[in-house]
């Protein structure tokens, strides 16, 4: 950065904004630069190259910043840049350009109005995020474009990729579980980092289905220009409406869950997995992969979650006693089958990001394949079940953990009664397996918050992370 600051001073000949295109022309990769500069005093530059950036205008005062939610207390209309563009800021007024100086148009979209925004006194956000995950699942279901979805979802594609980063990946196999089941559909899942390096193998015509939860990830916006390059059809799932994710769209679902300030995805995380369910059932009616009863029953039990996600909150006192009993743990280990493992990864990774204990999670079924090697006094295995079908595995799972001298946690869906001998058994209300992990999700995060929790650990602020991973 000190380099591209000498370069500016450089090409500096008494116009600050003609020396900042100048030398972003001549930068190579992606950046997003704040620039001031003693030429030009109460002035500020952004400069946008595949890196985020977002200018907000405010009551007297206008800033720019790598995420919507770092400036939106004091901003009320928001831009998300473009590549290739620089904002001119000041008290007076915003002014945007090319690299060459030539000047653009552009909208400021106003904020919508946070639906979920109550916080008790010194509650932390993560814990007051979690109690509003029905509402945000209410306002998803209420707002969920059906006419625009089945637009988009009733053309031909060759493939549907799901691309996505951390939380937002992990509820993209939920959408890959069910489309498999639902839908006998077959979708095929990259994390965004990860699909960007690949070559080869690229559908021209696919439905890209992209999630985030801030439409600002970096790597996620990168996978998408890399799939319209090549033709793609754009879907994505997202929580922002003036972000860059949901510009580069043809059709964006916002979910609608309110602004999330704790740094750990709940509320989004949830409120983008019954979403992706939500197209998931709208695709399996529009290809006629489903009879009319079996879609009725399906939406029924969508509709139910709200109201049976408020049951599992308020079962949250039993869930401070397992966490303090497994705060000390020496590893915790996540096991499911299914969309059950789906579900163990994001609660693997919930722990492990606001409470530092060594976490993992695996499909059940290889347990046997290494990781019963580590099941000993002080490990904790977390099984997750709400299949009945496959309660009799579940119950063995459990047995392989105690019988090793580890202790066993068990979430269960209340009509499962297997002999699985745990030492700590959590129901949640019964639901369709597909749908469970909307509901297992806030056990988990309720699970991974108290155990942070009596850590001492900052729930709200984790070490290392940043809520918006904005570069690459």
């Amino acid at each position: 950065s000190e380099v591209v600051a000498h370069l500016i001073d450089h090409y500096y000949t008494g116009d600050v904004l003609s020396a900042v295109c100048r030398a972003a022309r001549e930068l190579k990769g992606s950046f997003a630069l704040g620039v001031i500069s003693v030429y030009e005093p109460n002035v500020l530059y952004g400069v946008r190259k595949d890196s985020p950036l977002v200018v907000g205008a405010g009551v007297n005062e206008n800033a720019i910043c790598s995420d919507i939610s770092g400036i939106s207390d004091f901003c009320g209309r928001l831009y998300a840049m473009q590549n290739g563009e620089i904002a001119r800021v000041s008290t007076q007024g915003i002014s945007l350009y090319d690299f060459y100086g030539k000047s653009r148009s552009f909208d400021l979209s106003p904020q919508e109005k946070e639906e979920n925004s109550e916080r008790e006194e010194n509650e932390d956000y993560m814990h007051c995020e979690i109690r509003q995950t029905p509402l945000a699942l209410l306002s998803g279901y209420e707002s969920f474009p059906e006419k625009e979805a089945e637009t988009v979802l009733s053309k031909p594609y060759d493939e549907i990729l799901l691309v996505g980063c951390g939380s937002a990946y992990h509820a993209g196999l939920v959408f890959k579980g069910a489309m498999r089941e639902l839908a006998d559909t077959q979708v095929r899942e990259e994390i965004a980092s990860e699909y960007l390096t690949q070559k080869g193998g690229e559908k021209r015509n696919a439905l890209v289905v992209a999630v985030s939860q801030s439409g600002e990830t970096a790597d996620t916006l990168l996978a998408v220009e890399k799939a319209k390059r090549q033709g793609a059809t754009v879907l994505s799932v997202c929580n922002v409406r003036a972000s860059s994710l949901v510009r580069l769209s043809d059709l964006a679902i916002i979910t609608r869950c309110g602004r999330e300030r704790a740094v750990a995805a709940t509320k989004s995380y949830v409120a983008q997995v019954h979403s992706l369910l939500l197209l998931c059932l709208k695709y399996a009616e529009i290809k006629g992969k489903i009879s009319k009863n079996k879609l009725n029953e399906l939406k029924g039990e969508i509709a139910a979650l709200p109201e049976k996600a408020e049951r599992v909150i308020e079962e949250e006192s039993y869930l401070s006693k397992v966490a303090l009993a497994a705060k000390d743990a020496e590893a915790v280990f996540f096991l499911g089958r299914g969309q059950d493992c789906y579900a163990a990864k994001e609660g693997s990774l919930k722990l492990k990001e606001i409470s530092y204990l060594f976490s993992e999670a695996y499909p059940s079924g290889e347990l046997k394949h290494g990781t019963l090697a580590l099941m000993e006094k002080g490990v904790y295995g977390v099984v997750i079940a709400t299949d009945p079908a496959l309660a009799e595995k579940n119950a063995a799972t459990v047995a392989e953990i105690t019988c090793r001298g580890a202790s066993a946690i068990v979430v269960a869906s209340e009509g499962i009664q297997p002999d699985m001998r745990a030492d700590y058994v959590i129901t949640v209300p019964d639901t369709h397996p597909l749908f469970s992990p909307v509901l297992t999700a806030i056990v988990l995060q309720e699970f991974a918050y108290y155990v942070a929790k009596a850590r001492g650990c900052d729930v709200d602020r984790p070490r290392n992370l940043a809520k918006s991973v904005t570069v690459e």
